[in-house]
């Protein structure tokens, strides 16, 4: 600065705390078109609700992703992910050794969280983002490319000298130049009693799409999914469709009681999910009954919010108490009614024991 005026003025707009400071940051920032707001966005939400922290490398692949569309499309990975990450300004960190990406300091979450809107004036909620996360993972687990690629294939034992040409063109057809010189090897048959299974099998699969390394979200996604799910848009019939596929599919991976998911079992009977708790249920794998901190259980929360469908479905496992009372002796009749939730105080009463 060049006078003494436009220090002043400099010293006059200086941000007054920490929001302000992260504000101007992220403002700045997103001004690079309508993909750096959708980045931005996107990333912020991704950084935010992950289980655990995401590599540069899984954030990319994540980022491609276009909820509900189940066709792996590798034109829409970025070229360049660390571009991507500057539409956050100096927020985000990436650790050096393991590539994690993380906020830089704990007061990031707390500021996006006390109401940060962004240029198209789009608050920050915690829901949004991890409903944002969960329709991803979804997704992504709903690629086709997962089907066959990721299946362990049993190598047959071929002694080279029972190997016919065709055979071995056929297994790597799926190249040019290599078979072609694998053939003049193999012609010379030096070597009768060596086995050229797994050498085919490995030089097959190098020719293959879509092998596991290529999907760097992967991992993420079949470690995480089952916290994810109670996430989902439960007004996009795709995805929920696809949630529906996915829990029938690995229902063997579904042990709430053990992995403690009270907290996110609550929440599917809070906002009336009532196709993911049916499924749910229907593995005989969770705790229908569970208790938070507050002692709330999922049947409170549903007939608190008169969630009519999900309060049936409890309800019918006969595995619930609903004459329980909260810490104020308040029962879950009294809050159905208390809310205008006529369908559901019926249901209760239907239920209930008491006098």
């Amino acid at each position: 600065m060049k006078t003494d005026e436009a220090i002043r003025d400099a010293l006059a707009d200086l941000p007054k705390d920490l929001s302000e400071t992260f504000s101007r940051i992220l403002h700045k920032s997103e001004q690079s078109g309508q993909s750096g707001k959708f980045y931005q966005t996107r990333i912020l939400q991704l950084v935010f609700a992950a289980s655990r922290p995401l590599t540069a490398d899984e954030l990319r692949d994540a980022l491609s992703v276009i909820p509900g569309d189940t066709n792996w499309t590798p034109s829409r990975l970025l070229n360049d992910v660390y571009s991507a990450l500057a539409c956050c300004g100096c927020l985000l960190t990436v650790d050096e050794e393991e590539s994690t990406v993380r906020f830089v300091h704990h007061s990031v979450k707390q500021y996006l969280l006390s109401g940060f809107n962004n240029i198209n004036n789009t608050t920050f909620t915690a829901e949004k983002a991890q409903r944002t996360i969960a329709d991803i993972v979804v997704t992504y687990l709903g690629y086709g490319v997962f089907g066959t690629e990721l299946m362990r294939t049993k190598v047959p034992q071929v002694m080279i000298q029972s190997a016919p040409s065709s055979v071995i063109r056929a297994t790597m057809a799926s190249s040019s130049t290599i078979p072609t010189l694998a053939m003049k090897l193999l012609k010379s048959r030096k070597q009768p009693d060596f086995d050229i299974g797994k050498t085919l099998a490995e030089a097959r699969k190098a020719f293959q799409p879509g092998s596991v390394e290529e999907f760097r979200f992967y991992s993420y996604a079949k470690a995480y999914w089952l916290n994810h799910i109670f996430y989902v848009s439960g007004q996009d019939i795709t995805i929920f469709n696809l949630s529906i596929k996915l829990i029938k599919t690995r229902v063997l991976e579904v042990n709430m009681a053990a992995k403690d998911y009270w907290m996110h079992w609550n929440w599917a009977a809070q906002n009336g999910n009532e196709t993911i708790v049916e499924l749910l249920l229907e593995t005989g794998k969770v705790d229908v009954d569970s208790k938070g901190q507050s002692g709330r259980t999922p049947l409170w929360w549903a007939a608190k919010n008169g969630h009519e469908a999900v309060v049936k479905l409890l309800l019918e496992t006969g595995k619930v108490d609903v004459d329980s009372k909260d810490q104020r002796g308040r029962t879950l009749l009294w809050w159905a009614a208390e809310n205008g939730h006529e369908a559901v105080v019926k249901l209760l009463q239907q239920y209930s024991h008491l006098p």
